[in-house]
């Protein structure tokens, strides 16, 4: 692919060289206005600093990024310390960015990886980056979503979302809960949509009601501050699937303070499997999402892509979907 120049960008916005390039590098005195209308222009067009031009010409530098969103999420941290662990005994560095889970903040972290010369990425995706993966696969760059995946060809492992929430539903209705609420977060990303489409399909193939549909902040926060503003019991409902297991153990946790009786009253099931829900009390039901797994795969699939790519000059395209497993503690009946 060509690359775009300042001259071009120039030309394209009727700016000088000069006011171009001091927009570009955040230097000189210019208005905010004028920056962001050429550095918009820049992106859209394709535009690669110098920095990072330099950095995708070279052959290999040994280094692997991986881009956050979610950093206080500790699901996120098993799956980090697999990597870790793999990249080590393969004699890898590994670079970390928060993409903050904004468009924004996704291409700004792809950016700054690409431009530390990394050999692959790996990615928390967000919904929100069509124009960072677009970038990735304009620059032939070797990609891994982790846990979510996107419309554009770029391999992935993850979840069946679907069946998963699916397997939570049944499980509680097995149990004998009849009226099951979803919670979902307040942003609804595609894996959301999914467990809520499993969960949905689960109470429909019983002719239950699937209309008890709440959204919280994923965070322990979240769900405290829901579970204060709905009650639960009034509503008649005797279950309830949470989108994570953060959300499900702040719902316990005011549940408790209302003296509501888990699971006797109200069952909670959540995703996930992070360390906390063990130890909570009543300790946490929940979908292990194989976070572990993740990771190691992760990193296998990626050195293929990235010698691949060596050999072929381009970045294949592949998915793996891992099976969910059901860990039943004491928050269900």
């Amino acid at each position: 692919m060509k690359r775009v120049t300042i001259k071009e960008i120039a030309e394209k916005t009727g700016y000088s060289v000069n006011t171009v390039s001091r927009a570009l590098s955040d230097r000189g005195e210019i208005k905010k206005e004028t920056a962001e209308f050429i550095k918009k222009k820049a992106q859209e067009m394709g535009y690669l600093p110098n920095l990072l031009a330099r950095g995708l010409s070279a052959k290999k530098t040994n280094t692997i990024g991986l881009i956050m969103g979610e950093t206080q999420n500790p699901y996120h941290w098993p799956v980090v310390g697999v990597i870790q662990k793999e990249l080590t005994r393969r004699a890898l560095s590994l670079i970390l960015a928060n993409s903050e889970e904004t468009e924004k903040g996704l291409y700004n972290a792809v950016t700054l990886l690409l431009s530390s010369r990394v050999d692959g990425l790996l990615m928390f995706y967000p919904d929100k980056g069509e124009d960072s993966l677009r970038l990735l696969q304009e620059h032939n760059v070797p990609t891994v979503l982790l846990g979510t995946r996107s419309n554009a060809p770029i391999s992935y492992i993850d979840l069946d979302q679907e069946k998963a929430g699916y397997t939570a539903a049944s499980y509680l209705i097995e149990r004998g809960c009849r009226k099951i609420a979803f919670i979902g977060r307040d942003e609804e990303t595609e894996p959301v949509k999914a467990r809520r489409n499993g969960w949905s399909k689960a109470l429909k193939d019983r002719n239950l009601d699937d209309s008890m549909y709440f959204a919280a902040e994923s965070s322990l926060e979240g769900g405290y501050s829901l579970a204060r503003s709905v009650d639960f019991l009034s509503l008649g409902i005797d279950g309830i699937v949470a989108y994570n297991d953060l959300i499900a153990i702040g719902v316990m946790r005011n549940l408790k303070e209302r003296g509501v009786e888990i699971p006797n009253q109200i069952s909670v099931i959540g995703f996930d499997n992070i360390h906390y829900g063990e130890y909570f009390y009543p300790s946490l039901t929940t979908i292990d999402v194989q976070s572990g797994e993740i990771g190691r795969r992760a990193v296998e699939m990626l050195m293929n892509h990235i010698s691949y790519k060596l050999e072929h000059n381009k970045v294949p395209f592949e998915k793996i979907i891992l099976e969910e497993k059901l860990v039943v503690r004491q928050s269900t009946r």
